[in-house]
């Protein structure tokens, strides 16, 4: 199954080579440092990724998941991309969300993946109300 490394940039934590405790991602580069900095970064993700394979308890963020309409049956429908495995399955939504965290197994591996569905226009009023 495949490993996606992630290294969050931003300008705001620029005096932290720590990763921000809010941040979901293997490491952390500070906007406007150094490239050797960045370069260092990447180069200690990749020896240590064979080892972390079975250490790595990083929470996953839940995807946004647009609506993408009727299928033939006019049922609405979204397409879920798993996190672990990358392949996608299309998901029956049964019923209107307001921007809570979902749940679903995948269809081709053992992951769980957590995704929000779009909230419709009505929803959207109701969630910024």
């Amino acid at each position: 199954m495949p490993e996606i490394l992630t290294v969050a940039m931003s300008g705001a934590y620029r005096n932290s080579d720590e990763l921000p405790p809010e941040v979901i991602a293997d490491a952390f580069y500070a906007k406007g440092e150094h490239s050797t900095s960045l370069f260092g970064t990447l180069a200690q993700l990749l020896r240590t990724a064979p080892a972390r394979r079975g250490d790595h308890h990083r929470q996953l963020a839940p995807a946004w998941i647009p609506r993408n309409g009727n299928d033939s049956q006019g049922i609405p429908y979204v397409v879920v991309a798993c996190a672990e495995c990358l392949r996608t399955f299309q998901v029956t939504v049964v019923e209107e969300t307001t921007g809570e965290v979902l749940e679903i197994p995948c269809r081709f591996c053992p992951n769980t993946n957590k995704y929000i569905i779009e909230p419709s226009s009505q929803g959207m009023r109701e969630l910024f109300a």
